[in-house]
């Protein structure tokens, strides 16, 4: 399958962005399924380009961990995400890869409802720092729910947290009122 090109937008668009400083920032990336007799497979390539010096206003990337592990809110900090849902079914996958190397993969029944924490190994990531910014590759065998599927809706999104404390919610769209990545609306991107 070709690799479908997605950008992120901050909540509050543009104003939130040059409010915050973050003028300069832009996540985008692609993403691609790869099916065989064994499954599917969910490539995601996330390019995030910023600043990550020393000002304020940079942003905050968490330096690699010895060891990474399974944490809960991983959301709090920079953490790049995708839920991906089974059609329109109402259950959705929700994946929380931080640049350190910690990560974090949740099921739920329904919108926030019936979460479970399954007994997954470290989804497959790499992720590389450079000076105007980092990548983040993910490839990930899905689960046969969602590889037995006849297609997939997927929210991309990230947290990006700024030295100064400040963070930005960024998605493909966002349909609410307030940030709100489990919204089914935000699940914009077809394969």
């Amino acid at each position: 399958m070709e690799p479908v090109p997605f950008e992120l937008q901050p909540f509050g668009g543009e104003a939130e962005r040059r409010a915050q400083g973050l003028e300069g920032v832009r996540l985008s990336g692609q993403a691609s399924l790869e099916r065989s007799a064994d499954g599917a497979i969910l490539r995601l390539d996330y390019q995030l380009v910023a600043d990550l010096g020393d000002n304020p206003t940079a942003l905050l990337v968490p330096p690699t961990a010895p060891q990474p592990k399974r944490c809960d809110g991983l959301w709090e900090h920079t953490c790049l995400e995708a839920f991906v849902a089974a059609g329109d079914g109402e259950a959705y996958w929700e994946l929380n890869l931080a640049p350190s190397g910690d990560w974090a993969v949740y099921r739920f029944d329904g919108y926030r409802s019936g979460q479970q924490s399954p007994p997954l190994q470290r989804p497959p990531f790499t992720t590389s720092t450079r000076p105007d910014g980092l990548d983040l590759q993910l490839r990930w065998p899905m689960p046969a729910e969602l590889s037995a599927a006849d297609g997939l809706s997927l929210g991309i999104t990230a947290v990006l947290e700024q030295r100064n404390g400040a963070i930005s919610c960024w998605a493909l769209h966002h349909p609410s009122p307030e940030a709100d990545f489990h919204r089914r609306e935000g699940f914009r991107l077809k394969l």
